[in-house]
């Protein structure tokens, strides 16, 4: 099966093996980076996960907090621009890394980063 035949659970999966031809995947990271910046908020939607830029999203490994929109990057720098980075340039590391805190569990926060955050401030 093609990249852009796979499903988006299939892609949300590949992307968070990290390398996934490393665990026995056809596929290169690079190429999962490109499907998934290429279908960006399909995947979202298709997965049922909140969209809007208000969302709280929290990082799978240490719990840390953020707005889906920051963690989108909305307000690029000069030097963003300058390298043609769109909107969704960071969407897949947003994929692989953090899930919307709707649907967050403790599951998902490794054991060595356990001190998690909040948008107003870091508890244990």
């Amino acid at each position: 099966m093609e990249l852009k035949n796979e499903t988006p659970q299939r892609i949300l999966e590949l992307m968070r093996m990290c390398h996934p031809d490393e665990k026995g995947e056809k596929y290169l990271r690079g190429e999962v980076i490109e499907e998934a910046e290429k279908r960006n908020l399909v995947i979202l939607k298709a997965l049922g996960w909140e969209t809007s830029f208000g969302t709280i999203w929290k990082n799978r490994y240490t719990g840390h907090e953020e707005t889906f929109a920051s963690l989108l990057n909305l307000e690029k720098d000069e030097s963003a621009k300058m390298r043609g980075e769109g909107m969704f340039h960071q969407f897949p590391f947003i994929v692989e890394n953090w899930t919307p805190k709707s649907i967050w569990t403790d599951v998902d926060c490794s054991a060595e980063h356990k001190v998690k955050s909040t948008l107003n401030g870091w508890f244990k």
